[in-house]
């Protein structure tokens, strides 16, 4: 029945194919909601370690290594050169007064002495002086080399530990959503294929049935036309004042309208379609709340003297029309009837005196009864 009922368009759906809507996304709203807020969390935790390694400065550690270095090529930076070389200097001349007074009262060239040792040492002190010098200016300028490495190590960790964490977030967002819109669209693909084959089979299917069911529809025509006995001008089964319509030139009542005016339920379809519709007899109509329906065996009651407001069933609902009126806008009940029932309408069963109104109609509408048999 469901492949059936997905030709006719019945099968629910989508378009009544029986085919269900694109399948749910494998990756939920929590997850891309639990994605988004891992990207969140790792954006703030990169703006703590930001934090952490700004209080040891590595940014700053750079810029101050830099202006060192400025300092030292304009001369104003560490010159342990400088200091040393003052110092030997002045051993110099202390060594060299020393020599010179050490000399004094010797058979030899005195002077000529105390100049060569002065000489000599001052020359000794002066290299050491320089030498000392050259490399504490090395030692100086290779710790700074160390720090500015340092410092660009620090701040190469820091940028990259924050690109990195990053892009990992973001290559986890990107994975998830990817595959709910993979998964989307091939699940929109193949039901749209299924439902397009679908529906061109309800298509071929409807027609297929359509002229089929001509020769029926229009016995179905003709049993409205002529086929319903009790209904149309007055003077017939149904109430004084019911609507009539034109059909070939007869004068009848439609079907449904039988609930406003109440009245005698007509004989069933005559059509085989009809008969199938009504399910062996039974007259489909609208009827209104508050009527009286009485089906045969309670017609047989009335007329051994029961009440009809007693034996007859009430039609539930709330009218849209108030008070003993007949109108077509309270028929909204739909109700299969039996044939050879009778439905009292509002007009009676609302009167003043709904009792005896609703006896005497059933009497009329059994007399008019009487009389289409002759």
């Amino acid at each position: 029945m469901g492949a059936v009922g997905g030709m006719l368009g019945l099968g629910g759906g989508a378009g009544g194919t029986s085919f269900a809507g694109p399948a749910a996304s494998p990756v939920t709203p929590e997850q891309l909601a639990g994605a988004q807020t891992g990207v969140q969390n790792s954006m703030q935790g990169q703006q703590n370690l930001l934090t952490a390694l700004q209080g040891q400065g590595g940014l700053q550690n750079q810029s101050n290594v830099y202006g060192q270095l400025q300092g030292v090529a304009n001369g104003q930076g560490p010159n342990p050169a400088q200091a040393m070389l003052n110092q030997a200097t002045g051993a110099n001349v202390a060594n060299q007064a020393a020599l010179m007074a050490g000399q004094r009262g010797a058979g030899a060239n005195v002077g000529m002495m105390a100049r060569q040792a002065g000489q000599q040492g001052a020359g000794i002190q002066q290299q050491a002086a320089g030498q000392g010098a050259t490399m504490q200016a090395q030692q100086s300028l290779g710790a700074l080399g160390q720090m500015g490495g340092m410092a660009n190590q620090q701040a190469g960790q820091q940028i990259g530990q924050t690109n990195a964490i990053n892009q990992a977030q973001q290559a986890q967002q990107n994975t998830l959503m990817n595959a709910q819109v993979s998964s989307q669209n091939s699940a929109n693909a193949a039901n749209a294929a299924m439902a397009n084959q679908r529906m061109g089979q309800q298509t071929g299917a409807i027609g297929g049935l359509l002229n089929a069911a001509g020769p029926a529809l229009s016995n179905f025509g003709s049993w409205i036309g002529s086929g319903i006995s009790g209904l149309g001008a007055a003077g017939s089964a149904v109430g004084a004042g019911a609507g009539t319509a034109m059909a070939g030139g007869t004068e009848v009542a439609p079907a449904l309208m039988l609930a406003a005016q109440g009245g005698q339920v007509p004989s069933g379809p005559r059509s085989l379609l009809g008969q199938r519709l009504a399910c062996g007899g039974g007259v489909p109509a609208m009827v209104s709340p508050g009527e009286k329906y009485l089906s045969p065996q309670a017609v047989e009651q009335v007329k051994q003297g029961a009440n009809p407001m007693e034996v007859g069933e009430t039609i539930p609902g709330k009218p849209k029309v108030g008070g003993a009126k007949n109108s077509y806008s309270n028929d909204t009940v739909p109700k299969t009837l039996e044939e050879g029932g009778i439905v009292v309408p509002r007009k009676e069963t609302k009167s003043a005196n709904p009792d005896k109104k609703s006896a005497e109609f059933v009497q009329k509408v059994l007399a008019k009864r009487k009389v289409g048999k002759k």
